[in-house]
């Protein structure tokens, strides 16, 4: 029995109209936070969650926008139905709108690529948020001051080291196979044992191996295979879970103290911001920088040992 097509799938009315209500909600909200001069502790803490509540509105905003962008393309996105009975078609209802600033190809939420998405949306936030203070703290410019005479030069190594992270890890598992990437478990196990030799073999991403390639994968001594996630796995449970554990759901050690690093970086960024929006972006304890760029460091080693493959049918 065929899988059902995969057919374009717009945003619902529901989505849009929520989408536009949560941000004009967002707007009075900004409005109104930023009318006030206080400048105590819970008008900070209002204004830091009035701020990220900002730009979560303008990320569903836009997530809508690209909804209805990437629907009128084709072929279509896949549809929620499809997506339960079919992976590929999962894989492509997993990435759509700004959910593949996270998603990785294979359709697994990747950690390295989160890293990005979640300090890019925390800077922007944190901005927001000293612009949002302006009038609470008259005799100075905090966002002025923020990006010239507090400006805090680790910020380039935080933001940087998710984005090299993720830019070595994808080509790593790109250049897998002796440049080919990675195939699935089914075709490794076919290249393996030299019975299609002579014919293409699928990859996850649709496109197929020549037979050049299928020659050289079958006398690899080592093969990178990388299955696509299984039809109707979704949710935000299992995208959290997906974060620090490996393909086969097994606990991945790298990708949790990664993560781990990160939440207690965040936790740090945010309590000094909020407590003393004067000195701008706070400063990251060199400690917590270390251990960023060492766990940084150890996911991308483990993602480069990791391509390097398994022997076929060990």
């Amino acid at each position: 029995m065929s899988p059902p097509p995969v057919i374009p799938t717009k945003p619902s009315g529901v989505l849009t109209f929520a989408a536009i209500v949560i941000l004009v909600i967002a707007i009075a909200l900004t409005a109104w936070v930023t009318s006030s001069t206080s400048a105590s502790a819970s008008h900070r803490a209002a204004a830091a969650a009035v701020a990220l509540f900002l730009v979560a509105a303008v990320g569903l905003v836009i997530h809508v926008g690209l909804l209805w962008y990437q629907s009128s393309l084709s072929p279509g996105l896949a549809s929620r139905a499809a997506a339960a009975t079919d992976s590929a078609a999962n894989v492509r209802f997993r990435r759509q709108g700004l959910k593949a600033a996270f998603v990785g190809a294979d359709g697994r939420v990747s950690t390295s690529k989160s890293q990005v998405f979640v300090w890019t949306t925390f800077l922007i936030a944190g901005f927001t948020y000293l612009l949002i203070l302006a009038r609470s703290y008259p005799g100075g410019t905090l966002f002025t001051s923020a990006v010239t005479t507090n400006w805090r030069p680790e910020y380039l190594v935080l933001i940087g080291l998710p984005v090299a992270a993720a830019t070595i890890a994808a080509g790593a598992v790109k250049g897998s196979n002796n440049g080919v990437g990675p195939v699935s478990a089914k075709d490794a196990e076919l290249v393996a044992a030299n019975a299609v030799q002579a014919s293409p073999v699928a990859q996850p991403s649709g496109t197929t191996l020549s037979a050049a390639a299928v020659k050289t994968l079958g006398t690899s001594t080592r093969l990178y295979s990388r299955d696509q996630v299984p039809e109707d796995v979704n949710g935000l449970l299992t995208g959290l879970a997906e974060l620090v554990t490996n393909d086969d759901g097994t606990l991945a050690w790298p990708d949790l103290q990664y993560v781990a690093f990160t939440v207690i970086t965040l936790i740090s960024f945010c309590a000094q911001l909020i407590a003393n929006p004067l000195s701008g972006l706070p400063p990251v304890p060199a400690a917590l920088l270390t251990l960023m760029g060492v766990s940084s460091a150890g996911y991308v080693a483990n993602k480069v040992v990791a391509v390097q493959g398994t022997v076929p049918g060990s």
